[in-house]
């Protein structure tokens, strides 16, 4: 087995941190593209939204969890029953009134 030169080890450690630098600028391009898509499902269902839960989405950078919010903004009746389960700020909302826990 060859021992990997300087600068060879040099250009491996340049990749790398190349091929980091794109996935992460990929990720972020990818969150961006899905809080966009979440906030033009809220205009073209005509939910109006609170400035704190547009906050919440712009600055939400877990893709998993504004993929379940865009299904839940497609699906759901309101904004209310989109957001109210807590899905932008990743933990449940409070019991609304009326509803009992089941």
């Amino acid at each position: 087995m060859m021992k990997a030169t300087r600068s060879e080890e040099q250009v491996t450690w340049a990749r790398a941190q190349g091929r980091a630098q794109g996935l992460a600028e990929g990720r972020a391009e990818g969150v961006m593209a899905l809080g966009t898509c979440v906030f033009e499902l809220l205009l073209a269902r005509g939910f109006s939204v609170s400035a704190e839960a547009l906050q919440q989405i712009e600055t939400c950078c877990d893709l998993s969890r504004l993929r379940r919010l865009a299904v839940a903004v497609a699906t759901a009746s309101s904004a209310q029953e989109a957001l109210g389960w807590g899905w932008v700020a990743g933990r449940p909302a409070q019991p609304q009134s009326g509803r009992g826990d089941g």
